[in-house]
């Protein structure tokens, strides 16, 4: 079973992301750092068949795989899975995530919901854009660390959940979930946030290195 965020009746979680300077993949942990949630192993392979992430239920790559990313060479869309594609191929539920808007830097998805979720809508189309003025509850954002998103409903404009950069040793950021609709609703957030943030570190990386 895919791990949850949902750790009680408070409308909005807190988790931080962490990726160590010298190593190939992401920490999730709770907010008060109790707790190891996820482990995200990152892959630079150019092979098309192996995910650029794997999401593990647990502190390490012993738990469970519960969803795995597939991030565009060059063109494309993104390609998110739930499930484990390795053990369990036939049972991996997948989405695309395109980018658009200017620069391509929204990312697009969709999700469907459980029939007893948001009074029966089933089908809902999210974007994460990049943001200046959200921020997770009791943080501040800086123009230092400018990998800031939030997530929208397409239709409502709600925001979902929000994702606000941290400086520091090994500091990614605060994924702030707003709203409960399950736990495969938080697993796509996770993953989706995680694959944009990497995308958008590598091309950062990318550009460092054409101008050094």
């Amino acid at each position: 079973m895919a791990a949850s965020f949902v750790t009680g009746p408070i409308p909005r979680r807190q988790f931080t992301i962490t990726r160590p300077t010298f190593g190939q993949h992401y920490d999730v942990v709770s907010r008060d750092g109790q707790e190891h949630l996820f482990y995200i192993d990152v892959s630079c392979s150019f092979s098309r068949s192996r995910p650029d992430l794997t999401v593990y239920a647990g502190p390490n790559t012993a738990a469970p795989v519960v969803a795995v990313a597939h991030m565009p060479k060059l063109s494309g869309p993104f390609k998110i899975g739930l499930g484990d594609p390795v053990s369990h191929p036939n049972a991996v539920r997948w989405e695309d995530m395109t980018r658009e808007g200017f620069a391509g830097t929204e990312h697009r998805w969709a999700v469907t919901l459980a029939p007893e979720l948001n009074r029966g809508a089933r089908r809902k189309n999210l974007v994460w854009k990049r943001t200046s003025s959200v921020a997770a509850d009791g943080m501040r954002i800086s123009s230092l660390a400018p990998r800031n998103f939030k997530l929208v409903d397409v239709e409502t404009s709600e925001v979902l959940a929000v994702f606000t950069s941290e400086r520091g040793h090994s500091a990614c950021g605060v994924l702030q979930v707003n709203t409960l609709w399950g736990p495969d609703f938080d697993l796509m957030v996770l993953t989706t946030c995680v694959a944009t943030y990497e995308k958008a570190r590598r091309r950062s990386s990318g550009a460092a290195a054409v101008t050094a």
